[in-house]
């Protein structure tokens, strides 16, 4: 999922600050356990930049994003919480904004419009998720027949 105007001016309720200050030791977590999973993508993932966006599930449909500027954006009760991700799950997600990132898919979507449909960018996004998800799946297998 790409983010393309997450704004953060709402006034926020009091448990948000607390949960958000939680989510990113949280986060840290995640990126650790990333780097120990791929640790030849460490670069890129200690390059992103974390940013929590208080109920972000509701705004996008999705508890992750990123941009082409290196920023994942986070909904800080998918890491915190009664809501919260299993942490593999914050890991894999984690790392397949990343690849995002890596393929360069925020620059290749704009240069395909940004006028397009919603319809016909969330068709691109998918096509864009495929290879990220089949690595992703190859990867696993592959190391579950090591282990």
């Amino acid at each position: 999922m790409f983010a393309t105007n997450v704004n953060q001016k709402e006034q926020l309720p009091p448990e948000a600050a607390e949960i958000m200050e939680q989510a990113l030791v949280r986060f840290a977590t995640v990126r650790i356990g990333a780097v120990h999973e791929f640790p030849f993508f460490g670069r890129a993932l200690y390059g992103m930049t974390y940013v929590p966006v208080w109920k972000l599930r509701e705004k996008l449909g999705a508890s992750w994003a990123m941009d082409k500027h290196g920023r994942v954006y986070g909904d800080p009760e998918a890491l915190i919480g009664p809501t919260a991700e299993p942490i593999q799950t914050s890991v894999a997600t984690f790392v397949h904004e990343v690849m995002h990132w890596i393929f360069l898919h925020v620059p290749r979507m704009e240069g395909m419009g940004l006028s397009l449909s919603k319809h016909i960018r969330k068709k691109a996004n998918y096509a864009m998720d495929a290879p990220i998800t089949r690595g992703r799946r190859s990867t696993q297998a592959s190391t579950s027949t090591r282990r």
